[in-house]
């Protein structure tokens, strides 16, 4: 399950609402002149109710402040959710402008993502920060925010959607100016009413002292939905009967993601009018407002192409098939990568209900695909929508596309999977011949059965899970270490009682209650983390590795390294937790299970520090980094394990994996012309190979592949790699495809054992590589590609973020050109489609800098 931010505690709204009542009197004076200067408005005039305008529809700046007790960068910027479903930070920023009008990004939010719960906050703060609310995040650009200048809160598509300024010359200024905060004092601006935005930064802005900063942390304020004062024209609860069916969201296999639809359904006996109703995508792209009627028991299509399902060839039987006709057309695409789509019923007051869900969770789409066959993903029926509610067509097709192939799934029909339970299979282990994708797969089965219940029995297996261990400290101190449980289920559960053993030794006596979809973290001392541990403990996790088990009484609940012996992720050397690759990845005693079951945190996304300042290399409170990726775990079991006494931070060289020779960087989405053949296009995609050992390596009879059953299999140029060499190839040379939508990478010796493996997920960004980091150690998405040079993630210039670079091929068809070109991309697995059947350019070679012929 994927778990926003903070837990949906709902409470009254806080002294951020307090003060509406002392506004009463005005609202009723502007509604006064609202109705007199109404009444006057020209016949056919759009007049909006200033109500309307007031109501938050995406996120807003709740507080902030530009200096405080601790000086200039004594500074913090709270953002909060209004609005009544999820929102992800994926990309988003926080911006600075000048009293000039210079902006800078003062915080990027990482492309992981960070889902903020309706009514949750989240605190970004200063360097200098003191205050007693700990910051979610410490922002990550530039310098401090300046006095008279001004913020922004930007979406990732570069939207601004809120700002405040402090001067006239500010970029960012809504309405009238707030005065600068020049003094050292704990003090800052607190909107007057988190649930409204006049978008008049006078109007919405108070002086508090001292400041009231709120985190993921703080209980959440929950804004009231609008209550509709008007005698619907159909019963009262239509709103029920629609529901988004089927999403298409990969597209067809002539059109690509050019031929993505939606299907709606209405399962009433009357007919519904949707004039005005809004299908809308959580970052507000597409927004598709509709029009027409969906008929009692019958559906409704969308799509981006109005002939979508219009065949247009004739090598179809004779007589060709009925078009089938599309309601509303839709010009953007959905996120490939996964967005949630609500739709919204128009009221007769103008006001929008929440109809229904599509992906709610967020995150990847829970089923479909994005590539051959282009299945679509479809509802089973279940009205209250979750991951669970949605399976991936497997029927018999009987629609066809515009280029006369069938379409896998129901337009317009009754879906395959109605009454179907999806259930979560996990992934094949590694074979020595194989390396399986990670990724959890949503399978049917064949029979139908009631939708599952979520547990709250107390003492059920993983109803709690051991969801993270840092067992080996922090760059503090390796005596700094902190355990993280999740209670993936809907409803709390108390663990007054239970227990944390270690090698059946009992280690932790716990107390206290976790909430629904909460985290619980236990720290060696209280202050092994900024994150405001639920339960501290003594004694010391042994770097060697323990058998650690989660027991009510004498009933096992979870377990971690169950098997015992070394620990089968986490880093003592870059202290790197161990986190849970998935809520649902069960353990056993079975060694290669349990290396499925855990991986070692990246780094990437920090969420707290140690208590030296460092950033935390984990998660601690928050959803693991481990649940957004896919990732092929290292086998930690084969390496001798090693103790440091003192359990002190000692600087230790690189180490390497356990092959000398492996993967170290590769291109599956390039944009520019990195093989110089004067083409951009998939030749130029490229696989960096180095030698991590002490000796020169040939590469004789050694072999280079993609997944199993994709490309054929590339044999390297029998050369002598150095130490410390690399090797870099291009699409050219080998005729492989990376897939844009995830892929498997593998490196073969010459005895046709597998050296080194790898494999990734979608890809989010052109000409952005997957390497280690640094050279030979941990796998990262978001490097610049750098063939024969030293690995670095991508760099930024002036505090502001890189623009994506542009497609440049010219030579597709426009529908493959688009198909291609449009982020994150879809794969093409010809290469006669860039070259309309050109042959190749002449092969070459990079190897130590030189170019190599190759006979």
């Amino acid at each position: 399950m994927k778990i926003p931010l903070s837990t949906q505690k709902t409470e009254p709204t806080d002294r951020k609402v307090c003060w509406l009542c002392l506004r009463t009197g005005l609202y009723l004076l502007f509604l006064a002149l609202f109705i007199v200067f109404s009444a006057g408005s020209p016949v056919g005039a759009l007049v909006l109710p200033r109500q309307k305008q007031s109501i938050p529809t995406t996120l807003i700046i709740s507080e902030f402040r530009t200096r405080g007790s601790n000086a200039g960068s004594d500074e913090f910027v709270e953002i909060f959710n209004p609005t009544q479903y999820p929102v992800n930070l994926r990309n988003w920023q926080i911006k600075r402008s000048s009293s000039g009008g210079s902006t800078y990004v003062w915080h990027a939010f990482p492309d992981a993502g960070l889902s903020l719960a309706p009514g949750a906050y989240y605190l970004v703060a200063g360097e200098n920060y003191d205050d007693s609310v700990t910051e979610d995040t410490t922002h990550n650009t530039g310098s401090g925010i300046a006095n008279d200048g001004g913020l922004a809160l930007v979406d990732e598509f570069g939207s601004v959607v809120d700002k405040v300024g402090m001067s006239s010359g500010s970029a960012y200024l809504e309405g009238s100016t707030l005065p600068p905060l020049t003094t050292d004092t704990d003090q800052g601006y607190a909107r007057v009413n988190v649930c409204e935005d006049t978008r008049n930064n006078a109007a919405d802005f108070i002086l508090v002292n001292p400041s009231q900063p709120q985190n993921a942390h703080s209980a959440t304020t929950l804004c009231p939905v609008p209550t509709p004062t008007y005698t619907p024209t159909v019963t009262p609860d239509y709103y029920k009967s629609i529901l988004i069916n089927e999403v298409a969201w990969g597209g067809t296999l002539a059109d690509g993601s050019a031929g993505q639809w939606i299907e709606l359904y209405n399962s009433s006996g009357a007919e519904v009018t949707v004039d005005g109703w809004h299908l809308t995508a959580g970052d507000g792209n597409p927004d598709i407002v509709l029009s027409g009627v969906v008929p009692a028991d019958g559906y409704y299509l969308l799509a981006r192409r109005p002939d979508v399902f219009t065949p247009l060839t004739t090598a179809l039987p004779t007589p060709l098939p009925t078009a089938l006709p599309i309601d509303q057309p839709f010009p953007d695409s959905l996120d490939a990568d996964g967005e949630t789509l609500y739709l919204y019923a128009k009221q007769a007051d103008g006001s929008f209900l929440l109809v229904d869900t599509a992906n709610q969770e967020g995150g990847p789409w829970p089923s479909g695909r994005g590539f051959a066959p282009y299945a679509s993903m479809e509802r089973n029926g279940d009205l209250n929508e979750t991951d669970l509610s949605w399976l991936t067509f497997a029927g018999t097709p009987d629609v066809y596309d515009r280029g006369g192939n069938l379409v896998n799934g129901s337009p317009g029909k009754r879906n395959w999977g109605i009454g179907q339970i999806p259930t979560l299979t996990p992934s094949t282990p590694p074979t020595p011949t194989f390396t399986a994708t990670l990724t959890p797969t949503l399978t049917p089965t064949s029979t139908p059965s009631p939708t599952p219940t979520p547990s709250s029995t107390p003492s059920a297996f993983m109803s709690v899970i051991i969801n993270e261990v840092a067992w080996m400290g922090t760059a503090h101190s390796g005596y700094d270490e902190w355990i993280e449980l999740y209670n993936p289920g809907s409803a709390e559960i108390d663990i007054t009682g239970w227990k944390i053993t270690l090698d059946d030794a009992n280690f932790i006596a716990l107390s206290g209650k976790i909430g629904a979809g909460a985290y619980f973290v236990l720290e060696n001392g209280s202050d092994a983390t900024t994150y405001a541990e639920n339960q501290t403990f003594t004694g010391s996790i042994s770097n060697d590795g323990k058998k650690m088990k989660l027991l009510s009484g004498a009933t096992l609940i979870d377990s971690a390294n169950l098997d015992g012996g070394i620990w089968p992720a986490g880093n003592k050397d870059t202290y790197c937790s161990m986190e849970r690759y998935r809520s649902n990845s069960k353990e056993s005693s079975s060694t290669s299970e349990n290396l499925l079951a855990w991986v070692t945190n990246s780094g990437y996304v920090r969420t707290a520090k140690d208590a030296a300042g460092n950033d935390i290399c984990g998660s601690p409170g928050y959803r693991n980094w481990a649940y957004d990726v896919t990732i092929t775990p290292t086998p930690l079991k084969s390496i001798t394990p090693s103790r440091t006494p003192t359990r002190t931070r000692t600087p230790t060289p690189n180490k390497a994996t356990p092959e000398a020779v492996v993967l170290n960087e590769f291109l599956p989405h390039p944009r520019q012309d990195w093989n110089e053949d004067g083409a951009v296009d998939v030749r130029d995609e490229f696989i960096e190979i180095i030698n991590l050992g002490n000796t020169s390596l040939s590469l004789k009879g050694w072999k280079l592949d993609d997944q199993e059953g994709d490309s054929p299999a590339y044999t390297l140029p029998s050369v002598e790699i150095a130490p410390g060499g690399k090797l870099v190839l291009c699409g050219a040379e080998t005729g492989l495809l990376l897939g844009n939508q995830g892929d498997t990478l593998r490196l073969f010796k010459s005895n046709g054992k597998i050296a080194d493996a790898f494999t990734y997920g979608p890809v989010s960004r052109a000409d952005t590589s997957w390497c280690r980091l640094p050279d030979g150690k941990e796998w990262l998405f978001g490097c610049v590609p750098s063939p024969l040079l030293p690995n670095a993630l991508t760099s930024q210039e002036n505090g502001e973020t890189l623009e994506p670079l542009v497609c440049q091929n010219q030579s597709l068809p426009p529908a493959l050109s688009l198909a291609e070109c449009a982020s994150p991309g879809l794969q093409l697995w010809n290469l006669s489609l860039w070259e309309a059947g050109e042959t190749f350019f002449p092969f070459r070679l990079w190897l130590q800098g030189r170019e190599v012929n190759i006979e």
